[in-house]
């Protein structure tokens, strides 16, 4: 936790931790994920690399201040927050009215905050397919982290099935 906020990663992958393929998703629009994520990012604020950020056209999402994360110090996008690191941003985050922090990614950003124990919760949706992809969400040391939740999707208005994983961080069960 940060100030008392909790910290979590909102990500979606392939079966095989695809996230990104040429700097877009890998898969086409997945309205039943896009709605768990405006639901669980919606009037908090998020944490995002800068190639993210610029993956879906450098705009604030609404409803969500963004803290984006650049290593150019020249870097300041209209209407977002810069910072040089992923804790300077989620510090920064933590300060603002919220339920709780969330990371949005990329990979770089996701494996920052994991490695440096950020994260107090996961929320993983796994698209039930594989695709082309080029980068991946981070492999997270398993003994730090228990299930707590996990529901499954069937295709219905989507092109793909999906299954989504609640996970929290062991220390911070009670």
């Amino acid at each position: 936790m940060m100030n008392g906020k909790p910290v979590i990663i909102v990500a979606a992958m392939d079966r095989k931790r695809g996230i990104g393929y040429k700097g877009q998703l890998p898969w086409r629009k997945m309205p039943a994920d896009f709605r768990r994520f405006r639901e669980l990012t919606i009037d908090n604020p998020v944490v995002v690399g800068r190639k993210t950020f610029e993956s879906y056209g450098s705009k604030p999402l609404p409803r969500r201040s963004h803290f984006v994360v650049s290593r150019r110090s020249d870097y300041q996008p209209p209407d977002v927050v810069s910072a040089g690191s992923v804790e300077s941003a989620i510090r920064m985050a933590s300060f603002a009215e919220c339920h709780h922090v969330s990371v949005i990614g990329g990979s770089e950003i996701f494996r920052e905050a994991l490695d440096r124990g950020f994260i107090d919760r996961m929320y993983l949706t796994r698209i039930e397919s594989e695709f082309d992809a080029d980068v991946f969400f981070p492999e997270c040391q398993e003994d730090d982290w228990e299930l707590d939740s996990e529901d499954y999707f069937p295709k219905d208005g989507d092109p793909h099935a999906c299954t989504v994983f609640g996970y929290v961080r062991r220390e911070n069960m009670s």
